[in-house]
């Protein structure tokens, strides 16, 4: 049937999710940036991801799609203490659903990766091998039961996806593309409830023999192919490593602070807060909780400018926006009000602001006043285009930042005064360079790029010429800052996260020492295919407004054991695309014609939601009651 789109622009927030017992989906407009996954053209791969749930589910649903689940109940009632009761309070409830659809969460995230071999809207980059990557050295890969569930912190839970994408990947390419449908139909058994049986059934071994193939193949794959970083590393001293998030560093103007943002004990990176580390006294404080965004310093050292999502309207929405924090004091003050702005960078004079702003899934360098105020823009993209930490150059003539079109990005230099962007490094291929920033001198760039297949801090002269590795790492190396006596603190990845790392004395390294051997044969994308057409070429159709369409009603059979007599029945809902108007309610009986109803109607058009409850109960009885009063 058609499955409905629904495309969200009310949060400065990155996501979809996919109703596949509704025929629907959610995507939100704005492009994903998430330090655990590369750089794709987000409407493209979010759209495709999204539409594989709907497909690859479905082909694993043991019933039709108005019966998502069967529920087997029991309920047990205290002693009654009256003799004008008829049953005691409830005291146990057993409740086992049947699901309709039966998957682990590794293979379902695995296969709305993987999409198909060759569409290549996402793919086996750079920050995929880095996680997994590390967790192989570390000796620390999730165990296949792990990887069936989330729950866990944020790179935990990314794992789950991470690792269920490199074995689906291990799946088609060693066992060939139809055995991932193959194991999703096998699926669809009525009585198959575990994925162990599907994987018998189609390639004749256990789910656990087939992980532990998996994991023998991997661990020969990464100990052989780092041979040469392993002997020749060049990585920073950790100088904080709580917490799985330290990231964006940015020295102060006087080198004796390092302003970075870090979920410290946190299991979430958004989590996060920014915090001041000392680099005389090695400690760290707080300064701003709840802050995920790059800061800035002003000139003078005393402030730092970041972003922050807040609520903004009646609506609920939240947008990132502008603050300002006084070091010392701490306190801080709102620059901006729904401006939807990100990554701010101070300009070399204090008087002016360069951030990124967002809309309709498009993103855009602007300029503000200090103050906040007079926005303009700087770049007008207009087509999914990301950008992503602005830096002004230290005599402020120009402003360099990562840019993103289809996969990876680019370092581009803007120019402040008209707008106009070059390009200063694009790598050939699907390379990633990203986190672009001046030495204080101005006459040297530093970034990261993954130019060996692991990304490492690299230098340039400002005005052009060839990159050259400083750092040689294991996992990996983003957002550079360096101060006046050339040390570099950067977010080093490891097995347990990102760490705050202080390289002293940077130095060029030989680009030979980077060689990372690994076989690309499971991991290198497909030759892309393009999806196949009528002829006819794109359908256009003209916009028109929303009419409201309602789903069809679902049904979950119950068969429940109440007060000692089977019953049964059976749990209904349904609901319009837009949840704007729903229903949910149940019915069931028994063989004395005891019934349970109940309906719950919800109205969300307007606030506040309007809803209705009705409910309805008989009980029979063949023995008199003695109805005590004075109660």
């Amino acid at each position: 049937g058609k499955v409905h789109f629904i495309i969200r622009d009310h949060d400065d927030n990155s996501n979809g999710a996919a109703y596949y017992y509704d025929q629907k989906v959610e995507i939100w407009a704005p492009a994903l940036d998430f330090e655990l996954r590369g750089t794709h053209h987000w409407i493209a791969n979010v759209v495709t991801h999204e539409f594989s749930h709907i497909i690859s589910l479905g082909a694993a649903r043991k019933f039709s799609r108005r019966l998502p689940a069967f529920y087997f109940q029991w309920i047990g009632y205290e002693k009654e203490r009256r003799p004008d009761v008829i049953y005691g309070y409830p005291n146990v409830i057993v409740s086992y659903p049947l699901a309709g659809t039966v998957i682990p969460m590794w293979f379902a995230e695995g296969m709305a990766q993987y999409q198909r071999a060759g569409l290549n809207h996402d793919f086996w980059d750079t920050h995929r091998d880095m996680l997994l990557r590390t967790a192989v050295l570390a000796d620390s890969l999730l165990t296949y039961h792990e990887m069936n569930v989330f729950g866990k912190n944020s790179l935990g839970n990314e794992r789950v996806y991470n690792q269920g994408f490199a074995l689906t990947l291990y799946i088609s390419r060693t066992y060939g593309e139809p055995t991932v449908s193959k194991l999703a139909r096998a699926m669809r058994s009525p009585f198959r409830l575990t994925f162990d049986g599907a994987v018998r059934k189609v390639l004749h071994k256990s789910a656990q023999e087939l992980y532990e193939e998996w994991a023998r193949f991997l661990a020969e794959q990464y100990h052989s192919a780092l041979t040469t970083v392993r002997e020749n590393a060049v990585e920073g001293k950790i100088i904080y490593g709580k917490g799985i998030a330290n990231l964006h560093p940015r020295f102060s103007p006087d080198g004796r602070k390092i302003a970075f943002t870090s979920s410290r004990g946190a299991g979430y990176f958004s989590a996060s807060s920014l915090c001041l580390y000392d680099v005389n006294t090695h400690k760290t404080e707080v300064l701003v909780p709840g802050v995920i965004s790059p800061a800035s310093w002003t000139p003078d050292g005393k402030s730092l400018v970041y972003a922050r999502r807040t609520r903004v309207n009646r609506h609920g929405s939240h947008y990132f926006d502008l603050f300002r924090v006084d070091v010392k004091t701490k306190k801080a003050r709102r620059l901006t009000r729904g401006l939807r702005a990100y990554a701010p960078d101070v300009s070399p004079d204090g008087k002016q602001i360069v951030c990124v702003v967002q809309h309709d899934g498009t993103q855009n360098l602007a300029l503000v006043d200090i103050d906040g105020t007079n926005f303009r823009k700087l770049t007008h993209y207009r087509n999914g285009e990301t950008v992503y930490t602005p830096r002004w150059s230290p005599d402020g003539r120009r402003i360099v930042f990562a840019l993103g079109k289809e996969h990876g990005r680019l370092i581009a230099s803007a120019n402040p005064a008209t707008g106009e962007v070059d390009t200063v490094f694009a790598a050939p291929g699907e390379s990633d360079a990203r986190d672009p920033s001046f030495s204080p001198d101005g006459k040297t760039l530093y970034f990261a790029w993954d130019g060996s297949g692991i990304f490492d801090i690299y230098r340039m002269p400002a005005d052009g010429g060839m990159p050259e590795p400083v750092t040689n790492v294991l996992g990996g190396a983003f957002s550079p800052s360096v101060d006046g006596k050339g040390n570099l603190a950067y977010s080093d990845f490891r097995a347990s996260g990102f760490k705050l790392a202080l390289l002293e004395g940077v130095a060029t390294l030989p680009s030979n020492l980077l060689a990372y051997g690994l076989s690309e044969d499971w991991l290198a994308p497909e030759p892309t295919v393009t999806a196949g057409t009528d002829g006819k070429g794109p359908v256009t159709t003209a916009a028109k407004p929303y009419t409201p369409e309602y789903g069809a009603v679902a049904f979950l059979p119950r068969f429940a054991v109440d007060y000692g007599e089977p019953k049964i029945g059976s749990y209904f809902y349904s609901s319009e695309v837009l949840e704007r108007y729903s229903v949910l309610g149940g019915a069931s009986t028994n063989r004395d014609l005891d019934y349970d109803l109940f309906a719950i109607f919800e109205y969300r058009r307007y606030a506040p939601t309007i809803f209705l409850e009705l409910y309805g109960f008989s009980r029979h009885l063949d023995e008199p009651i003695e109805v005590l009063e004075g109660y």
